[in-house]
């Protein structure tokens, strides 16, 4: 298996609870997700914990469910199918005047022909490129009044 490990952070300038609400509205994620990620079905658990988020158009389904929460600190999120699997960790840590919001993916390619399409299409920059889109837009809804 190819392992793939993405990271990145940004300074949003508000407190962490708004930030976490934004993270736990699965809905909205369609508004601030990049494309390729776009939400296509929502199934909500009680207590947010174990809910699922199925992600992605036809070729490329993936679903992520709520694997641990700390509200409002972190909320760690595993893609459990599709051609890569893995934990995606985001942070939200309170800095005078906002947060500090980091995402960590550690993620792995399975399956011999998404691993050898992994390696021609640069799959590490790809999801990397995918962390910097994600921080970007949460960043924009976050501080948009």
């Amino acid at each position: 298996m190819e392992r793939i490990v993405a990271n990145g952070g940004c300074w949003v300038a508000c407190e962490p609870l708004p930030i976490f609400d934004i993270l736990c509205d699965f809905e909205g994620w369609r508004t601030w997700w990049p494309a390729e990620l776009r939400v296509r079905k929502v199934e909500m658990a009680a207590g947010i914990t174990g809910s699922a988020v199925h992600l992605g158009a036809r070729r490329r389904k993936t679903v992520c469910r709520v694997e641990a929460m700390d509200p409002p600190h972190a909320l760690t999120l595993r893609r459990t199918s599709g051609p890569v699997r893995g934990r995606m960790l985001w942070r939200l840590e309170p800095q005078e005047g906002g947060t500090l919001v980091t995402l960590s993916m550690d993620l792995e390619i399975t399956g011999f022909l998404p691993r050898l399409l992994a390696g021609l299409t640069n799959a590490q920059a790809a999801e990397q490129r995918r962390v910097g889109q994600m921080l970007h837009g949460l960043k924009r809804l976050a501080e948009t009044p």
